[in-house]
């Protein structure tokens, strides 16, 4: 994989669309480049490789060469929306010949064919769905229309610089929001694990029911919190219900037993211990 830092990259914007669809059915398939979808309206259901998620407005996803993608809307749902088709480089004639091509399975020639896979430091790691506040919506969406509306396939070189403005404009806007402590941009799944968990930490949490909720397997949420967080379930869970309970006994009167059982643990003596594990001391003498 080519790394690139955000001075490096040249995005070479071949291809735009600003459409709607009645319904909307896109895929299942990959493309050869790198490809931008946002969703303006409408709702539906989409994938990319085994993430499956809600279509919603203000929803954007990129995704790369070997990643396959497919979204539809529900039922005869009208879905209006922007797509980006591009390169992170410029490429070769032979490359750039697979604009707006894609297939639906994998060939031998196809790496030939297809872009390089690149990652870009200080952004997501690529394929990933982020999911845009509404308050941060508007320049996005100003950007994505008037790219789609006025693309075409010309040599106009003042075309080109004003979709390559226009994609870096879009880049810039999404690295504004939305990043964790790491400067990441953060996976829309990952954002609603910790909505979930913060919600629900008293229940008695299963990875199983949790991955349920969140409509992905196990063994994919276990790799996303490997990769996104570098933990794991129990650990997660374990910190945020500790995190609490550090919370109630400075600012409760609720007694130990009580608040145990508040954040999530069943077992009194098992939390006392890990709580003396994690911070050198039991909570009666940490309060």
């Amino acid at each position: 994989m080519r790394k690139l830092t955000l001075q490096q990259i040249n995005p070479l914007v071949r291809g735009a669309n600003y459409a709607s669809m009645k319904p909307l059915s896109f895929g299942p398939r990959i493309n050869y480049g790198y490809q931008l979808f946002y969703v303006f309206h409408g709702n539906g259901a989409g994938r990319i490789n085994e993430n499956n998620f809600d279509l919603r407005p203000g929803l954007i996803a990129i995704y790369g060469p070997g990643d396959i993608h497919e979204f539809k809307s529900y039922g005869h749902e009208t879905m209006i929306f922007a797509t980006i088709y591009f390169s992170w480089e410029k490429v070769d004639a032979k490359r750039m010949s697979t604009t707006n091509q894609n297939v639906t399975q994998l060939s031998k020639d196809y790496w030939d064919l297809s872009d390089p896979k690149v990652s870009i430091d200080g952004f997501q790691s690529i394929p990933f769905v982020l999911e845009i506040p509404v308050k941060e919506r508007l320049k996005l969406e100003i950007l994505l229309r008037d790219t789609g509306n006025s693309f075409r396939q010309s040599e106009d070189s003042l075309l080109h610089l004003k979709h390559k403005s226009a994609l870096l404009g879009i880049i810039y806007e999404l690295m504004k929001f939305k990043r964790d402590a790491s400067g990441h941009l953060e996976h829309h799944i990952i954002r609603r694990f910790r909505e979930y968990v913060k919600k629900h930490q008293a229940e008695e949490l299963k990875r199983g029911n949790v991955s349920r909720f969140l409509g992905i397997s196990e063994s994919y949420l276990t790799a996303l919190l490997r990769k996104e967080l570098n933990t794991n379930f129990t650990a997660y869970l374990t910190a945020i219900r500790m995190q609490k309970a550090m919370e109630l006994l400075q600012y409760s009167n609720l007694s130990v037993k009580e608040i145990a059982v508040s954040v999530g643990f069943r077992d009194y003596n098992y939390f006392v211990a890990r709580f003396r594990q994690l911070h050198a001391k039991p909570p009666g003498t940490f309060r």
